[in-house]
């Protein structure tokens, strides 16, 4: 019988902000893509829940402009897992990661399917 495993790291909205703050870093600095703009943070909204997408407002270094933003849920989930390696919170490699929103913000939730290793043993026997 297979053992399932389901872990879910919560983000609440500035713990969001944060995470992807420093996306949208990392995005400005990629070579051969049109960057977003440059600016801090100011709002996140969940604007589908299922795949979650995210708008993201964005208001300009010396604060007289705001842009906006559209993140799927892959860069939200990749920006989630920056977030986790930056604060030292340890994710399996092998894990399913998928992004679901929650009522106080998002959640990254990991997913393991651990293989039966007694029953194979069994059968090599």
């Amino acid at each position: 019988m297979p053992i399932s495993e389901y872990r879910e790291i919560r983000f609440d909205a500035a713990a969001l902000r944060a995470a992807l703050q420093v996306r949208l870093i990392e995005m400005n600095s990629r070579q051969g893509e049109a960057p977003p703009p440059a600016g801090t943070v100011v709002a996140a909204a969940i604007t589908r829940a299922d795949p979650v997408q995210i708008s993201v407002e964005i208001a300009s270094p010396e604060g007289a402009q705001r842009g906006q933003v559209v993140m799927e849920a892959v860069e939200v989930a990749a920006a989630l897992i920056r977030a986790c390696m930056q604060r030292g919170i340890r994710l399996p490699r092998q894990g399913a990661k998928s992004v679901r929103a929650t009522q106080a913000g998002v959640a990254l939730v990991v997913t393991i399917a651990h293989a039966d290793t007694q029953a194979a043993r069994s059968r090599a026997a």
